[in-house]
């Protein structure tokens, strides 16, 4: 729905069309994978997650990230 230059949008919309859900934006350098298989959409619950590769935080391994939206 909305951009920022230098940064890619990632987001789990709720499928009722009522509007909703959680997003966020990683700037262009960062390299990482969407996490689909962890992304939550209930009712009480919403939440997208990404993983982050492992050189950004000079970490042995990969960091996964989430944000998330209690009801």
């Amino acid at each position: 729905m909305y951009s920022i230059p230098g940064y890619k949008h990632i987001y789990n919309c709720r499928e009722s069309g009522k509007g909703g859900g959680v997003s966020l934006y990683v700037h262009n350098d960062i390299s990482y994978s969407n996490r689909t298989d962890l992304n939550t959409m209930t009712d009480f619950v919403e939440a997208v997650f990404i993983e982050v590769d492992k050189s950004i935080f000079n970490t042995n391994k990969n960091v996964i990230m989430k944000v998330n939206y209690v009801t």
